[in-house]
């Protein structure tokens, strides 16, 4: 119910009980009769939290309060509340890594700042954040001369900090646990089993631990399999770190290479999400025309497309920075892609009258009859509702 009202609010719409009665049934198939009472209590019972108000046919979400009752800063952010900025970020991004064993200190620093745009100094890191972690049982410290020092986690690490993350991620995401915590090695065989079931599981576990590594915030989720290997999951994330940047995680188990219709196939679900960065993780290669058309909807629209060979990577395992420096050479070139051109309004030049050449003309009209591959109906009738989060 709260969800159906902030939605609703969120897209402009009015959060009279008709809305929010037929939202509900809509979207969860929740249908509240006439007759019933149930819908007087449960805002009365709301009301009684302080969350929602009464006296109005506008239904009204006090967020502070609601943030306050489900404790959204969760038993993980109430542990490491007596930390600093910079040692909580460094065991979120321990968290995120999840290593098996003992890890470069400086690969957990990357990731940590990279993840949360926090400035986490190499020098006098032992003093300022590895020990004091060690000190309160999250980490253990191995030091070795002339080299980066190797921290492992701990079991109150893994009770009280990584646990309670995971066990929150894996009700939303309604996968187990076990499948967020493999790592890239055990992901790469678990997408290979015959089972359709499993392989959409692990699929949505690969999406969900790529972007719990570049910082993103899970969304929703959606699976599909229409047979002969071609299972898929589509991961929505966000980055909120200054502000909406909306990622869909594309994840297939084919190994056979992406075709342009595919790449139309997944901008077409991203416009249907809002995402404008998209992610495409993909089990073998991407055909030439495939990244072409990439290429030119890079030009034509507001999206950034990634794209990711042969994975699940175990190499990510051994160092999980390789997954940055993998999207950073992309995203010079996409750079380059969208530059703005030498010689239009935003470099010093006045025009008085626009006109489309010809040359964008056909840039369009190439790019229309990639989409036209894929089926507009099928793509059409694809909704928010098909997305759980």
């Amino acid at each position: 119910m709260i969800e159906v009202i902030l939605d609703l609010d969120a897209s402009g719409e009015k959060t009279t009980a008709e809305n929010i009665k037929d939202a509900l049934e809509r979207r969860y198939g929740i249908t509240v009769s006439e007759t019933s009472n149930h819908w007087s209590q449960m805002r009365g019972w709301l009301n009684k939290a302080g969350i929602l108000n009464t006296g109005s046919h506008h239904y009204n979400i006090d967020t502070e309060r609601l943030n306050e009752v489900l404790d959204l800063s969760s038993q993980e952010l109430e542990t490491l509340e007596d930390f600093t900025t910079e040692q909580r970020a460094f065991l979120r991004g321990l968290a995120a890594i999840d290593p098996g064993g003992p890890i470069k200190n400086t690969k957990v620093r990357e990731i940590a700042s990279n993840r949360h745009d926090a400035e986490i100094p190499q020098s006098k890191i032992t003093e300022n954040i590895l020990e004091p972690l060690a000190d309160a049982g999250y980490i253990e410290i191995s030091t070795r001369r002339g080299a980066p020092n190797l921290v492992e986690p701990t079991a109150d690490f893994e009770a009280e900090v990584l646990s309670p993350l995971l066990r929150q991620l894996a009700e939303r995401i309604d996968v187990p646990r076990e499948a967020l915590q493999l790592n890239f090695a055990e992901l790469d065989n678990a997408i290979g089993v015959q089972s359709s079931s499993k392989r959409r599981t692990a699929l949505t576990a690969l999406g969900v631990r790529l972007g719990r590594q570049l910082g993103l915030e899970y969304v929703g989720r959606r699976t599909e399999d229409t047979g002969a290997g071609e299972v898929s999951a589509d991961i929505i994330m966000d980055d909120t770190t200054f502000t909406l940047t909306r990622w869909l995680v594309h994840c297939s188990a084919s190994r056979s290479q992406v075709t342009p219709t595919q790449i139309a196939s997944t901008t077409t679900t991203a416009r249907l999400t809002n995402a404008n960065t998209i992610l495409y993780v993909a089990r073998g290669g991407f055909r030439e025309d495939a990244n072409r058309m990439a290429t030119r909807i890079m030009k034509n629209e507001p999206y950034t497309i990634l794209t990711l060979t042969n994975q699940p990577n175990p190499a990510y395992d051994d160092d999980p920075n390789e997954l940055f420096d993998d999207l950073a050479e992309q995203l010079s070139t996409i750079r380059r892609t969208k530059a703005l051109p030498e010689d239009g309004p935003f470099r010093g030049v006045s025009v008085c009258q626009f006109t489309e050449d010809d040359s964008i003309q056909r840039t369009v009209a190439e790019f229309e009859d990639g989409f036209g591959q894929f089926k507009e109906n099928e793509s059409e009738s694809r909704g928010l509702d098909e997305f759980t989060d």
